[in-house]
């Protein structure tokens, strides 16, 4: 699965308006698709989207993280609620955030170029 020149899916925003959204899940499910997708990440710093995981919601309300090193890719449900249709790349270090939060809900919010991870253990 090649990830270069694939486009989001979010509909167009206006010049100046940032994207909010939320992904909420609990602990484990969330953590457990990161941590695995987290393995086929590239090491190298080539290319970005090598080294990063891809987190998608899509029209449908399917959600799944991918990952891929050019070799091997994976494709994992992720068992969360999200806010809207989201196309993310995030750091595989993600993962670790995410299990360090307590046990219960976890909530990923992306705001603009950030994302935050906040727990309700």
């Amino acid at each position: 699965m090649d990830l270069a020149g694939v486009e989001s899916p979010r509909p167009a925003r206006k010049e100046g308006v940032k994207l909010v959204a939320t992904l909420t899940g609990t602990r484990d499910d969330i953590s457990g698709a990161l941590t695995l997708a987290a393995r086929f990440t590239a090491s190298h710093k080539s290319n970005p989207q090598l080294n990063h995981l891809r987190l998608r919601v899509g029209e449908d309300g399917v959600s799944y993280v991918e990952a891929t090193d050019q070799r091997t890719s994976i494709r994992t449900a992720l068992y969360a609620q999200c806010s809207e249709q989201v196309d993310i790349l995030a750091h595989p270090d993600l993962a670790a955030a995410v299990k360090a939060m307590p046990r219960g809900d976890v909530t990923i919010t992306q705001d603009g170029t950030m994302l935050k991870v906040s727990g309700k253990g």
